[in-house]
């Protein structure tokens, strides 16, 4: 089985290869068998990553969750407040490429379902975690457009909820 994962800051790049590196594990499931993938073209999800004649059975994403920084700021705070907690308590954790990005989560993923079209024939399904549901029907609506078969899987833990979108296409 071969597993890779991507990432686009250089300092987070090296340390994952670091880790890497000085976790053992048993043979079987060796921290080894990732192949890790620096994303040059910040512009770019999947391009670069998936090289020509690879096979995957999915691709997993974790997309930035926000529009930007202040909306990242504020979120945190009305979260904290509802829970009781000290407002100036950060609930969440990453660098901002991690947590925010131009046009949120929903611009993000839809770019990441524009450009898996060209990796239709590599990959078996394609999967994003989606944290706001009123996200799902722009993302329905694009993956309708392109013929995609789709399946939006919930994911409920205590008072959180949040799902998964799956996606693929005809080969």
């Amino acid at each position: 089985m071969e597993n890779v994962g991507s990432e686009v800051d250089p300092e987070s790049y090296d340390f994952a290869t670091s880790l890497q590196e000085k976790i053992t594990m048993p043979k079987s499931r060796k921290i080894s068998n990732i192949k890790l993938r620096f994303q040059e073209d910040r512009g770019s999800i999947l391009k670069n990553i998936i090289k020509p004649q690879e096979l995957y059975d999915f691709t997993m994403c974790n997309p930035p969750f926000y529009g930007s920084e202040d909306e990242a700021i504020k979120a945190n705070q009305r979260k904290n407040k509802n829970l009781g907690n000290d407002v100036s308590d950060r609930n969440f954790a990453g660098k901002s490429h991690e947590l925010w990005c131009n046009g949120g989560e929903a611009l993000f993923v839809k770019r990441l379902i524009k450009e898996s079209v060209a990796f239709k024939a590599q990959v078996g399904w394609f999967t994003s975690l989606i944290s706001r549901k009123e996200n799902l029907p722009k993302l329905e609506k694009q993956l309708t457009k392109l013929k995609a078969t789709y399946k939006i899987v919930p994911m409920n833990s205590g008072n959180k909820k949040s799902r998964f979108i799956a996606w693929k296409f005809e080969k």
